[in-house]
């Protein structure tokens, strides 16, 4: 039991809680009364769409952010209205944003911008311009990324916006940084962090000082980029923020590789890369490979150097980040170029030149002839270099030949062996599904659920025998009630509505749960509703009827197909095709 358990623990053992408890029950019913005496009393269109506090319930109840987001709209009666879809694009857009997908998020911010004159709500079109701004900056257009930054930070002075207006200043001055103007970013990351101390609002300080940090490195001014550092981690440790973290590590390892500190350069770029592979965040990696990559080329070691960028290159082809692919396409170009493969060169040259001419905004075209003709150079020199190697090439071509054919052979037997050996695996998960199923249809479903209870953990030693015994019945009532009543098919089932049917509370119900239970209560209802669409599908396959993969989430109870489609996967090990597939296998042998 943690600090805050204790405490509450104690608080409920005096009179003054119960007092207390009845205070926090007055306040939010008032406030709750209030609220909707703002909403019905304003003019603005805010009312029409589900606000952010709604929206950060449902995301806890879904499992992922997407598909809240799908749900909630969903939700709306009759055609929403333009405030609402424009929310939505809102959501959308910065749901991408942080994922790092940013070509989607500038889709969303497109059909923003075109009903913007279809809102008279001033707040969603400030948002509007907030996600054009984010997502202009990301995909490398500075010109339309000030612009909207610009607009949002005169709404946010003229209304005395203190959230909106970090928000535009910390997007100014991330365009400052780009544009080599870090003097101005500093000025700017710092007002940005004073407004943060103002409203208090301490789980900014995280992100605040790393953009300091950041920009002190960028200065060389590497005392202060450090200290800004270290507290950014502090504060990103502080309130879990890990994706602060990884960037003030991958920074950190930065900065100490521009002292020539190489230990400790390694130490932090290694400890980058690997929170970026449990973060699942590959354009990360990329840049971990690349900063790799280009220690390498720095030290002569050029086949290496090629190593890491393919690494890195092949994670972009998944999620591109043009910057950092200019980058990269600079250091293969020359690290191919030493290394004699004039070819390779040549095609990362072209892709380098083809991409910077794209970023270049009205006031650097001016910049574009001169780069042209340094091309046209060097594309000359390279050319003249792969005529010579194609020449030498020639006389090595057919051996070069019968290798390729080998190698293709033992390509194709590899995957020959390969599927028959998948074959296998999938038919042994789909022997060990079936083996579950008899679980429940021997009536003994309860079993898959519940903890060895002769090895109480020390929470349950504490507890009461009495106690113990009435949990464990609470969650056989339970698990009764859900499949008896087969209440895992309605999609808006949650805890509230089984605590409502068993005459019990929340505290006993989670009491029951963490205590008997092996799982917890949304996995236990996925997993009926998993056993519900195996039973659905084979069912469908002995009549000889259709089965609509795109129809049975509806039939057992999920809100959307894609999560469907995560929770067969995660609870059989086998996806819906390939469980049709082998339950097909048993009625044909």
């Amino acid at each position: 039991m943690n600090t805050f358990e204790v405490k509450i623990s104690t608080m409920k053992k005096h009179k003054l809680y119960c007092y207390f408890k009845a205070f926090t029950g007055f306040i939010k019913t008032f406030s709750k009364l209030l609220l909707i005496l703002v909403v019905l009393s304003t003019k603005t269109t805010s009312s029409q769409y589900l606000s952010d506090s709604i929206f950060k319930e449902y995301v806890k109840i879904h499992s992922e952010e997407l598909d809240a987001l799908e749900y909630l709209y969903s939700k709306f009666e009759g055609k929403p209205s333009y405030a609402e879809i424009m929310n939505y694009y809102n959501k959308l857009s910065m749901h991408y944003i942080k994922n790092r997908d940013f070509e989607t998020s500038l889709d969303f911010v497109y059909k923003s911008s075109n009903i913007e004159n279809q809102v008279s709500d001033s707040v969603l079109i400030v948002r509007s311009w907030l996600m054009s701004s984010y997502a202009y900056n990301r995909i490398g257009n500075l010109d339309s990324a000030i612009v909207y930054a610009k607009k949002v930070n005169a709404y946010s002075k003229r209304n005395d916006e203190i959230a909106l207006q970090r928000s535009a200043l910390t997007s100014l001055a991330s365009i400052a940084n780009q544009n080599k103007h870090y003097n101005d970013a500093i000025l700017m990351y710092k007002k940005a962090h004073e407004l943060s101390r103002v409203s208090k609002n301490i789980k900014q300080y995280a992100s605040d000082q790393y953009n300091l940090g950041l920009t002190y490195m960028y200065l060389g001014i590497y005392d202060s980029c450090m200290i800004w550092l270290d507290s950014a981690i502090y504060y990103a440790n502080m309130f879990n923020r890990r994706d602060i973290l990884l960037i003030s590590y991958g920074t950190k390892s930065d900065c100490y590789h521009a002292i020539d500190s190489i230990s400790a350069w390694k130490k932090w770029l290694m400890e980058a890369n690997r929170l970026a592979i449990e973060l699942g965040n590959d354009q990360f990696l990329a840049m971990g490979y690349s900063s790799l990559m280009s220690n390498s080329h720095k030290n002569g070691d050029h086949s290496k150097a090629i190593k890491y960028g393919s690494r890195a290159d092949s994670l972009l082809k998944l999620l591109p980040f043009k910057a950092l692919q200019l980058r990269l396409d600079s250091l293969l170009y020359l690290s191919y170029k030493y290394t004699g493969d004039y070819s390779k060169a040549l095609e990362r040259l072209e892709n380098y030149y083809l991409e910077r001419v794209k970023l270049l905004n009205e006031k650097q075209k001016s910049q574009i002839n001169k780069l042209h003709v340094e091309f046209e150079v060097e594309k000359m020199d390279l050319n003249i270099r792969n005529l010579k190697l194609e020449i030498s090439d020639n006389k090595k071509r057919n051996i070069i030949n019968v290798f390729i054919i080998i190698l293709l052979l033992l390509i194709v037997i590899t995957l020959l062996v390969f599927r028959v050996l998948k074959n296998k695996y999938v038919g042994f998960l789909f022997q060990k599904e079936k083996k579950l199923n008899k679980v429940f249809l021997n009536g003994r479903s309860k079993l898959r659920f519940l903890k060895n209870i002769d090895n109480n953990n020390s929470v349950n030693q504490k507890k009461d025998e009495n106690i113990i015994r009435e949990r464990k019945q609470l969650l056989y009532n339970m698990l009764d009630l859900i499949e008896n009543s087969k209440l895992y098919l309605d999609p808006l089932l949650n805890q509230d509505k089984i605590i409502r049917l068993l005459g019990t509370n929340k505290n006993y119900l989670h009491e029951a749960i963490s205590m008997h239970a092996s799982e917890n209560f949304r996995t236990i209802i996925n997993q009926y509703r998993i056993n519900e669409s195996k039973k659905y599908i084979e069912n469908r396959i002995i009549n000889g009827e259709k089965i609509s993969l795109s129809l049975i989430y509806e039939q057992v109870g999920f809100n959307s197909s894609a999560s469907f489609y995560r929770v067969f996967k995660t609870d059989t090990g086998l996806n819906p095709h390939q469980y049709i597939r082998e339950f097909k296998k048993t009625l044909n042998p």
